[in-house]
């Protein structure tokens, strides 16, 4: 009668012998399912077969002869992909005399695991697909469309792999994912268009190398580094490192740093907008449609301050009274007796206004000047009021046309009487002058004020 002699465990170059059950067999049945092809051979029997690998096959005694038991087996891998098999054993039943399966034999052992084509499952089951202790780049799931040129469905047993996409005659890899290197992750290629449905969110830095376009919010948490920025809704960006031309369309917020290696693009008559210590968006800058640059104080306020690279206040424009206030360039001097006297460049340009204030300033010795920043070419004439003799001068000496005192001035700008007017100006036609102060000798301190004009 037949007998269920058991799993035998088989390995490559390694040969089995087993004793299945001694004298009185008619034969065994012996099921492969490894990927090995397998030599048997019933010693003493004189048979010696193959056993393909995923197949059953019944190995008769000869008649006439009588068999030990004694089985041998011999496995090879003559197969590529022996690790694709379920398993690496075979399975043995034995036969009594007059005794045989029924059946026509060698029979193949169809198995879901170890073929290539169609798996079908049945509602409420589960099924899984299990590759361990291979080598890296070990295929587990391939998929060839008819006639592509390579695999659209790749998966491989490091965590590597793709879908692809063959439209003859290109083939293009448009989901790619990766085991090792910076880059774990490649969607669609050139021309192709990834969509997203829901929300996305990116958590670190999020670098556009072509166009971005958004219909709608856009919301980064990370920086963002930008070829071209394309948005008609609102764009929300911690920290943007901008490399191309950038349009915006709706609203541009930036919580952190625009780095901008090319142009910023407004449309016309769109303003630039910062919030107001209160939250409140305020308009400070535009082009409007006569292409005017305009510039625009805060309500409440309405002012525009200007200030050094340090933040010191260098001038300002108070919108409401529509009044200028410039700093100018001070440089200041003490009296050799007392006070102090500065000169104060306000204008430079085709006019040079130059402003020369003594507070109870006396210099008693010689003439004191101080070298301008920006030199004269012309002078028109001067205004003193109130302070002692001042004068012009070039490399430390006086102008040829002298001075000015608190006193009645001529139109050769010479002073005429000291007279203690409270005001006196003179009209001079002069050459260039790099330095203003007072002629010296004075015999009490001032206090007042000199105005240079002329170019």
């Amino acid at each position: 009668m037949s007998n269920q002699f058991g799993k035998i465990t088989i390995a490559v170059g390694q040969q089995v012998l087993e004793d299945v059950g001694g004298t009185g067999l008619s034969g065994v049945l012996i099921g492969n399912e490894s990927g090995l092809t397998c030599k048997i051979t019933l010693q003493g029997a004189g048979v010696v077969r193959t056993l393909y690998p995923g197949t059953v096959d019944f190995f008769a005694v000869p008649s006439g002869k009588t068999w030990s038991g004694n089985l041998q087996i011999d496995p090879s891998a003559d197969l590529s992909n022996i690790n694709s098999w379920p398993g690496s054993y075979v399975i043995v039943d034995t036969f009594g005399l007059n005794e045989k399966p029924d059946g026509t034999f060698p029979m193949t052992l169809n198995r879901a695991g170890n073929i290539g084509n169609q798996v079908t499952l049945v509602a409420g089951s589960s099924t899984s697909v299990q590759n361990d202790n291979n080598a890296a780049g070990t295929t587990v799931v391939e998929a060839t469309v008819l006639g592509s040129p390579t695999s659209n469905v790749s998966i491989l047993n490091d965590g590597s792999g793709w879908f692809g996409m063959w439209v003859n005659p290109t083939f293009t890899k448009v989901f790619q994912w990766f085991s090792s290197g910076t880059t774990v992750l490649k969607l669609a290629a050139a021309n192709l268009l990834t969509e997203i449905l829901g929300n996305l969110k990116v958590d670190g830095t999020t670098e556009l190398a072509g166009a971005a376009t958004a219909d709608s919010t856009l919301a980064v948490t990370g920086n963002t580094s930008l070829s071209t920025l394309s948005t008609s809704g609102a764009a929300t960006l911690n920290s943007a490192a901008v490399t191309n031309n950038e349009t915006v369309g709706g609203t541009l917020g930036v919580t952190g740093a625009i780095n901008a290696s090319s142009n910023i693009i407004e449309a016309n008559a769109i303003s630039m907008q910062w919030k107001d210590s209160g939250g409140t968006a305020r308009t400070v800058m535009q082009v409007d449609g006569g292409n005017n640059v305009q510039l625009f104080g805060v309500t409440g306020n309405d002012k525009i301050q200007f200030l050094k690279s340090d933040g010191t206040l260098q001038g300002s424009w108070d919108l409401i009274n529509a009044i200028l206030n410039i700093t100018g360039a001070v440089q200041t001097v003490n009296g050799d007796t007392s006070g102090t006297m500065s000169a104060t460049e306000i204008i430079n340009g085709p006019i040079k206004i130059v402003l020369l204030k003594q507070n109870n300033y006396r210099q008693a010795g010689a003439a004191q000047l101080i070298t301008l920043k920006n030199a004269f070419t012309f002078l028109g004439f001067i205004i003193n009021a109130g302070c002692g003799g001042i004068v012009q001068a070039t490399a430390n000496v006086v102008n040829s046309n002298g001075q000015i005192t608190w006193g009645t001035g001529t139109s050769a700008g010479t002073n005429a009487a000291n007279t203690q007017i409270p005001l006196d100006a003179a009209a001079f036609s002069s050459g260039a002058f790099t330095q203003v102060g007072s002629n010296g000798g004075y015999a009490s301190a001032h206090t007042g004020i000199g105005i240079y004009i002329g170019q």
